[in-house]
């Protein structure tokens, strides 16, 4: 659900609300904005792939919680508005923390999806993969219809709070013991899965 609303987040509220408002990035540059949170994606795709394979998808996986934290805490904090020029030029910030998120989301986090659901489970863990993005996004935008950004940016800031601590539970559920003494890795993926 995090990337969802952090996307829509992205793309309804600091889109439509702080960089069409912005004199230097203005409306104008939505789109290679856009592009450049894609391109730092890919980027951190490559480079979260080797992290994860040396020290685990776990670290990975909060580094990718943290940037969607921060984006909406920045917002909160940083309360970016005419007075400030909607930050000018360091609007960008949010645009490459939202390609860090979603490289992690892109790339990690489907990993370990294919990790706890292998084989014929995969094809039913990544449509419920997609469909909660989905939905995710979908409610957002329906939030922001009649809400304002602040109330966007608190859930998806307890959103992004509630990835490792998810994260965490379901790595202990998976290693819990079956009543019949086999590993419930059998329901996951193979137990040399590397946190």
């Amino acid at each position: 659900f995090t990337f969802g609303f952090c996307a829509a987040f992205m793309n309804g509220y600091v889109n439509g609300s702080l960089t069409r408002r912005n004199s230097v990035l203005g409306v104008g540059s939505i789109g290679t904005l856009m592009a450049l949170t894609s391109l730092t994606a890919a980027g951190c795709s490559l480079l979260f792939g080797v992290v994860a394979q040396n020290i685990g998808k776990g670290p990975v996986i909060a580094f990718g919680a943290i940037a969607f934290v921060v984006i909406p805490a920045a917002v909160l904090v940083g309360k970016p508005d005419y007075s400030n020029d909607y930050w000018g030029s360091s609007l960008i910030f949010l645009y490459l923390l939202q390609g860090v998120g979603r490289s992690v989301y892109e790339s990690t986090n489907r990993a370990v999806f294919a990790d706890f659901f292998p084989g014929s489970l995969n094809t039913s863990a990544f449509a419920n993969c997609i469909m909660q993005a989905g939905l995710a996004f979908f409610l957002s935008f329906m939030i922001q219809s009649f809400s304002n950004g602040t109330v966007l940016a608190v859930i998806v800031l307890i959103l992004a709070g509630m990835v490792v601590p998810g994260h965490i539970v379901a790595r202990r559920y998976r290693r819990k013991p079956l009543a019949d003494g086999s590993p419930s890795s059998s329901l996951g993926g193979p137990s040399s899965y590397r946190y």
